[in-house]
Order: C-alpha cells, then structure tokens, then sequence
C-alpha cells in the first residue's frame, strides 16, 4: 500500500496530474479507506479547480474519521475558494481545534478574517505562521500547497503581519 502511495505521491509531487489521479483512483479503488490516498485525491482536485470533487474526497475521509484534521482543512479550503464563508471559517476552526499546526488551517483562516475586516485576528493566524516557523514546528500539508513551499507561505504571513499592523496602528 505504502508503496503504490508513493508512486502517487512522487507523481503529484512533479504535476504529472493524469497520471497521479488515476494511480490514486486505483488505490482507492483497492483501499477505500485509505485516508493518505483520499486526501492527496482531494488535494489533486482542489488544486485543479475541481471543488465538488475535492469535497466528495474530504467527505469521504470524514466518513471513515470525523477527527481528521486535514479532511477539515481541505472542506474550509474550499468552502472559502466557493465563497461560503461561514462555512469555511467552522471547517478551518475545527482543523485547528485537531491540529493546531496545520501551517495552511492558520493561513487560509488568517485570510478570512482579513477580508472580513477583523485585522486583530487574522494577525493572531498570521503570528502562528511564523512563530510554528521559528519553532520548526510548522507543518505544511504538501496535499494541499502543490504550488506552495514553506518558505513562500511564511514570507506572504511576515509581509501580511506588517501591513496589517500599519493598517491597525493608523485606525
């Protein structure tokens, strides 16, 4: 199992998207359970603009596990691509109550309260970025930031922080 998710991984890894969607169709096709393979699906999706899909993934991974952390992250992520709002800020909430290193759960909420206008806590989300940064204790859930390094989204978090507290500092 471990190895046929590898393949799938490695694929992903390199944006060789057909090839990595039908390696993952058939592992979890043989393993309809198998979480790892359910998100990394869902993720594929997600970054190809395809959010219903996604979200059958996350739904999927939900059944097997309400407490999976990462399934809650990948509902927000796009609940808030969708623009449901609401929606959005109660999946990444629960990731973060499960995990609270999820780097992008931080990020993505950190986004959302920023374009609602509540700049006190999206700098909380932003500071956590940075802070699981410098602690070496953030964790990037790679299924989910493709596009994405570590260093790109603390760099977006440190410059966010900055104009936020200059916004702030003149209201």
């Amino acid at each position: 199992m471990t190895g046929r998710y590898d393949v799938c991984l490695t694929a992903f890894r390199a944006g060789e998207w057909e090839g990595a969607e039908a390696a993952l169709l058939s592992l979890v096709e043989s393993c309809p359970t198998f979480v790892p393979a359910l998100l990394l699906l869902g993720g594929l999706y997600a970054n190809r603009g395809r959010f219903d899909d996604a979200l059958r993934q996350a739904e999927m991974v939900l059944k097997v596990s309400d407490l999976e952390p990462r399934a809650h992250l990948l509902v927000g992520m796009v609940a808030s691509r969708q623009q449901r709002l609401d929606e959005a800020q109660q999946s990444l909430r629960r990731a973060l109550y499960l995990d609270d290193s999820l780097a992008l759960a931080h990020f993505w909420l950190g986004n959302l309260y920023r374009d609602r206008g509540d700049l006190v806590r999206a700098c909380h989300e932003y500071e956590n970025v940075v802070r699981d940064w410098e602690r070496h204790t953030l964790e990037l859930t790679e299924e989910f930031a493709s596009d994405l390094s570590a260093e790109q989204l603390v760099g977006f978090c440190s410059d966010s922080l900055e104009r936020l507290q200059t916004v702030s500092a003149k209201q």
